[in-house]
């Protein structure tokens, strides 16, 4: 069999939140610095208190909120990119994905890892707080698996 070989993310956050049109202000300014122009993650690692890292992962506090649609879906393609170019190819799945990485974050507490050694930052209750956003992101890819891959998301439920 010709399979693809797997691989998975692993994340952590120091649960710094930002506005989606902040965070697209801040990389702009950076980029277009007239003296200094810095990349994305130079700029985000001052703003966010040296924490070396930068995903951004679309939060909705609920299904009230007055977050458009188009800005939800904006984020959760721009989540797929950074995960697409983090493993160099688009995962077969965005909720097994997520899914394994709520399992890796879990497996990680639960043996009393440093979760901060790999960013510089979050701690054991900013890492809590992301899985319940961690487990909304894949209700939301279970949402889209049930009109792309019924079948996906009848396993997943």
């Amino acid at each position: 069999a010709n399979r693809r070989p797997t691989q998975l993310t692993t994340t952590v956050s120091a649960g710094n939140a930002i506005h989606c049109s902040c965070h697209s202000k801040a990389r702009s300014a950076d980029r277009n610095h007239p003296k200094a122009p810095k990349s994305e993650w130079e700029g985000a690692n001052l703003r966010n208190s040296r924490v070396n890292c930068n995903v951004i992962l679309p939060l909705v506090s609920s299904k009230s909120s007055k977050v458009p649609l188009v800005a939800v879906d904006m984020g959760l393609t721009d989540y797929q990119t950074a995960i697409a170019n983090l493993l160099g190819a688009r995962p077969k799945a965005m909720l097994w994905t997520v899914l394994n990485d709520v399992r890796l974050l879990v497996l990680r507490m639960t043996y009393g890892e440093a979760l901060n050694a790999d960013c510089g930052g979050g701690s054991l209750s900013s890492n809590a707080s992301l899985l319940f956003y961690q487990l909304l992101l894949a209700d939301m890819f279970t949402n889209d698996a049930e009109h792309d891959s019924p079948q996906t998301a009848k396993h997943a439920r």
